[in-house]
């Protein structure tokens, strides 16, 4: 597995303690509420010192279905929450994008995306 993978994995981890669903790619199928941990961009660049790189994740946060008011209130819930546990984690969130519609499994879904960037050295 190499280095880009685990991160992946890691930030996965980190907000699997929201007790949503958590993907570590784009599923084929996702079960809103859900975080999509996904490449940035872009994903890697040079890094401060020598053979040091920052990898850039994006992971996004989805509500389960509702009236507007409620999805609303739930995407904000979630990605407070999901920005308390990436900061406890020390991922240093790059941005967070105003609220958009994901469709997944057919539906339309109050979406989210994180931006989140780490220092690695790959080997």
């Amino acid at each position: 597995m190499s280095s880009l993978s685990d991160l992946r994995i890691e930030l996965a981890d980190t907000l699997s303690s929201l007790g949503v669903n958590t993907y570590t790619h784009l599923p084929g199928k996702a079960t809103p509420p859900s975080c999509i941990v996904m490449a940035g961009s872009p994903y890697v660049e040079t890094g401060q010192t020598f053979g040091e790189h920052l990898v850039r994740l994006e992971a996004w946060v989805s509500t389960q279905k509702g009236d507007n008011e409620s999805e609303a209130m739930s995407v904000d819930a979630l990605t407070e929450q999901a920005i308390t546990a990436l900061m406890r984690d020390g991922w240093v969130i790059e941005s967070v994008s105003q609220p958009f519609s994901f469709e997944i499994n057919n539906g339309q879904f109050l979406t989210t995306a994180i931006t989140v960037t780490t220092p690695v050295t790959l080997t």
